[in-house]
């Protein structure tokens, strides 16, 4: 027969192993999530080029849809309302900063915080992709404030 006190202390012995690599690992995907983090990648263990790969498909369907019904619809398909809505606040906010309105009449207009504001002026000017944004704005028309309703949306579905 076993002395329980051995079988006690295997058990004990057993489950602080566990406990220790189970820390381990963790300590493991910490590490490698803040490092992550300090190099400035979102997604770790994901090759950079993997995730280029699969942003650049998403924007070549993109371009293959056929009309603005078909986008909204596929843009529902892919995106949760919340998002969709923050993508649709995010392009409001950057065409009223592209006809000049200051922080104030963007939140009031969109809701948006100030934060939000603040990031897309950021992302327009200092990190974004070269002024495309403000490109596209100018190209659509958008960039003259709408007097009747003061909406970027508005425009849009007068054209």
């Amino acid at each position: 027969r076993r002395d329980p006190r051995q079988s006690s202390k295997s058990l004990i012995s057993c489950l602080l192993l566990r406990f220790n690599v189970l820390t381990l690992k963790y300590l493991t995907v910490q590490r490698d999530h803040s490092a992550a983090v300090a190099e400035g990648r979102k997604e770790y263990g994901m090759a950079k080029s993997e995730r280029k790969e699969r942003s650049l498909a998403l924007y070549e369907t993109i371009l293959k849809l056929k009309d603005v019904e078909e986008c909204c619809r596929f843009f529902e398909d892919l995106c949760t309302p919340v998002e969709l809505r923050s993508m649709e606040q995010r392009f409001d906010v950057a065409v009223y900063l592209q006809q000049g309105l200051v922080y104030l009449d963007i939140l009031e207009r969109t809701g948006a915080s100030s934060a939000t504001i603040s990031r897309v002026r950021r992302s327009m000017l200092d990190n974004g992709a070269g002024g495309v944004m403000r490109d596209v704005i100018l190209r659509s028309g958008l960039d003259r404030p709408d007097r009747e309703s003061g909406s970027p949306e508005h425009k849009e579905s007068k054209e």
